[in-house]
């Protein structure tokens, strides 16, 4: 169970799946840049989609009805392979 008013230091997911349903009022995030930051580290643009899936669908059972979730995220850049292929990016905050 989670305490009231307290911070965990740990993976969102942990902490999320010992919260009941429509525990929280209001949610501030700011998840992880793809491959961005040396914390953030993925395989493919799938895993990092897929885990992004799965901690806001987490958000979204842990909110209560009147739910508020304000997220800080930015375009994800993917550079490309070589010089003759074009780099893309993933407009996620749309």
């Amino acid at each position: 169970m989670i305490n009231i008013n307290s911070l965990y230091c740990e993976n969102c997911l942990e902490t999320m799946a010992r919260m009941p349903d429509n525990f929280v009022d209001l949610i501030v995030t700011s998840p992880p840049y793809f491959n961005a930051k040396q914390y953030s580290k993925y395989d493919s643009v799938k895993q990092y989609m897929d885990q992004m899936k799965d901690i806001f669908f987490a958000i979204f059972r842990v909110t209560k009805e009147s739910r508020m979730c304000v997220v800080n995220i930015s375009p994800v850049l993917v550079e490309r392979e070589k010089r003759s292929k074009q780099s893309y990016s993933i407009p996620l905050p749309f």
